[in-house]
Formats: structure tokens, C-alpha cells, sequence
């Protein structure tokens, strides 16, 4: 039996309807997939995929899934100093541009900072910076509270930001005394290390990694420093802001740091290989709050 004119035209309407879901259906499917691509893409920083890392020594490779989730946790909310400390006053500080902002103040004599309220062991550190060329800082870590006798409220290790353009040793680490300071690892001899860092004005990437005796230090991912020592095993991390004497002009001076995040949970999974020697600085210099 044939069809009348009226089935004829039910039936290609319901084709049509069919049609429609289904191309409604791809686009959702497209747009799906897209949304997912660009969040992974916004978190890449956030993930390894790779079929091997380097372990803590880089001396080989582990197997792994095709993407880890690698556990940063943020340290600065961008909006206020919660879980942060000032040491010594008078200091200046300011959160600004989501950055935390450090000038130095006038007719002072001792060194003042900015500190984490939480201690850390075995971790990997980073933050971007930026700074005015003449302004000098530095990034504590492992760092411990010092007797009210001694030249500086805080003593560790501590990633120089060097303010000298003869010097160039950004990168480099040393105990700072607060009067005075030795070095246990300067860049000298390495241009590679002594021009790492951007020009000033321009934002710099610096990671640290502290895990047992063996201490990692790259800026704008060039390795600056690479050296085994264990004069400090657990501490502070730190922003280092230089006591003035008396040049006032100097106070207009600023470095920002911003997010800051450290790696606490298994950290040696995610340390990186680095071309530099390590150099054996136990038993170098005694551990003292003095120079």
C-alpha cells in the first residue's frame, strides 16, 4: 500500500528533527572537547606529560603515567599577606598588582622581611620577581630564628638577587649575617649563571630546590647553583629587605614577588636534572650568628 501525501510529510518532517539533534549533538561534543583541551592548556605548568621523570640525583629516569598532577601548593593568594609574617620594623610592604612589594627604609640598621609561617624541609620553590636594577633582596629558606643578640632576626640559606653590575651573582647563595655575609656558592667564573637574570623592570622565574643535603638553584631556568650541604634542614622561607642607612632617594626603590608555591609531597619526583657540579660545602662554615 503506498503512502498519502500526508505520512510523506510527517516522515520528512521527523528526518529533519532527527537531522537537527544530531548536528546539535556534534557541536556539544566539539565544544566539550575544545573546553578540555584549553584547561589543560591553562594548567600545563601543572602537568607532566612524559613517559619518564629524572630522579632526585638526575642520574636516570622513572616510569610514569602519561600525565601527573603535580602538587603545587600557592602560597600567596594575591590579595593579602595571610600566612605570611613581617619580621623586624620599621618594613616597608605592600600587596600590590598581585604582587607582595618591598622597599627599603631609611636610617635603618637591621634587615627586615617577609616570612612564611609554615617550616619547611625537603621542597621545591618558585616565584617570578621583578625589581629596579639597583634594588638588592634575596629568598631565604630553611631559615631559623635568630637570638636577639645577633646582627638579623633570621639564618639560612639564602638565594642572593645581587644589586652589583659588576658583580652580576643573582642566583648565587650565601649565610647573610646581617653584618656581613659569605658566600657557598657564587657565580663567579660561570657568565652562563652571571647573566641569567633580566634586565630590570622585566619579570624573572627563580626555583629552588632543597631536598636532603642537596640544594638546586635556577633563574629564568638557567642552573645558577648546585651544592650539597646540611648546616639547615628545616626553616623559613623568606623575602630579605635591606635595612637603608641613610640615603632616603633609595627608598623609591622595589622589588615584587609574585606566586610564590612550593612542592612538599614527595618533592624528589619532580626535581630536575642540572648540568652544574655540585660542589661539597659541608663543614665550610660553622653555623654561627656571627661573621
Amino acid at each position: 500500500m503506498g503512502m498519502n501525501q500526508n505520512s510523506k510529510e510527517l516522515l520528512l518532517y521527523l528526518a529533519g528533527i532527527a537531522v537537527a539533534f544530531a548536528g546539535l549533538y556534534y557541536l556539544l561534543l566539539t565544544a566539550g572537547k575544545e573546553s578540555a583541551t584549553a584547561d589543560k592548556t591553562s594548567h600545563s605548568d601543572n602537568v607532566i606529560r612524559s613517559h619518564t621523570i629524572h630522579d632526585a640525583a638526575g642520574t636516570g629516569s622513572v616510569p610514569v603515567a602519561d600525565e601527573i598532577i603535580i602538587p603545587w601548593e600557592n602560597l600567596f593568594d594575591a590579595c593579602d599577606l595571610s600566612g605570611w609574617a613581617v619580621i623586624e620594623r620599621p618594613a616597608k610592604v605592600s600587596v600590590r598588582d598581585s604582587s607582595i612589594v618591598l622597599n627599603m627604609t631609611a636610617f635603618t640598621s637591621r634587615h627586615a622581611f617577609v616570612r612564611t609561617e609554615e617550616k619547611y624541609s625537603d621542597f621545591i620553590f618558585e616565584v617570578e620577581y621583578r625589581r629596579d636594577s639597583a634594588m638588592e633582596s634575596g629568598i631565604l629558606f630553611r631559615s631559623e630564628d635568630a637570638p636577639d643578640t645577633a646582627f638579623t632576626a633570621l639564618l639560612g640559606y639564602m638565594v642572593k638577587i645581587d644589586s652589583s653590575p659588576a658583580q652580576l651573582w643573582t642566583g648565587g647563595v650565601v649565610l647573610d649575617y646581617g653584618n656581613g655575609l659569605n658566600w657557598l656558592h657564587s657565580l663567579e667564573g660561570d657568565d652562563r649563571a652571571r647573566h641569567a637574570e633580566k634586565a630590570g623592570g622585566e619579570w624573572n622565574h627563580l626555583r629552588i630546590e632543597a631536598i636532603g643535603e642537596e640544594i638546586k638553584v635556577w633563574v629564568n631556568g638557567i642552573p645558577t647553583a648546585h651544592l650539597a650541604d646540611d648546616k639547615f634542614r628545616e626553616g623559613y622561607i623568606a623575602f630579605i629587605i635591606h635595612y637603608l642607612k641613610k640615603d632616603e632617594t633609595l627608598e623609591l626603590l622595589e622589588i615584587a614577588y609574585r606566586n610564590p608555591r612550593v612542592i612538599t609531597v614527595e618533592p624528589e619526583k619532580y626535581s630536575r636534572p642540572m648540568d652544574l657540579s655540585v660542589r661539597d660545602t659541608k663543614g665550610k662554615l660553622e653555623v654561627t650568628y656571627f661573621r
